[in-house]
């Protein structure tokens, strides 16, 4: 067990580290806050260019991508989806018609390639 002093020091030194990662955390928050707010002029500046990518050094280019995520199942969707279906004999029809109804989001990605 840590002396008086030794554990005196460790709970300095706890509370140092502790002050720097919440330090280092906000500035974390406000760096990711600029990439988004940069990632979204170049992707409207790529957009408007019809550019899919800029080479920025010899071996390292900035693509930008684009892809359609499928919106979530919610329980309105399936009843409103199943509404049409009333047999157990079009099950399938019924899974079919729910996975092709959901909404599509278009996302727009930018990332480093090497």
């Amino acid at each position: 067990m840590p002396s008086d002093d030794e554990l005196i020091s460790v709970i300095k030194d706890w509370l140092k580290t502790n002050e720097e990662l919440l330090s280092m955390q906000t500035k974390i928050k406000q760096l990711k806050l600029d990439k988004k707010s940069y990632t979204t002029q170049i992707v409207l500046a790529m957009n408007d260019r019809e550019i899919d990518g800029v080479n920025i050094n010899n071996n390292t280019k900035l693509v930008h991508r684009k892809y359609k995520q499928k919106g979530g199942i919610t329980k309105k969707l399936l009843f409103s989806a199943l509404a049409p279906f009333v047999s157990d004999d079009t099950i399938e029809d019924a899974v079919g018609n729910i996975m092709n109804n959901r909404s599509e989001k278009v996302v727009d990605n930018i990332h480093l390639k090497l």
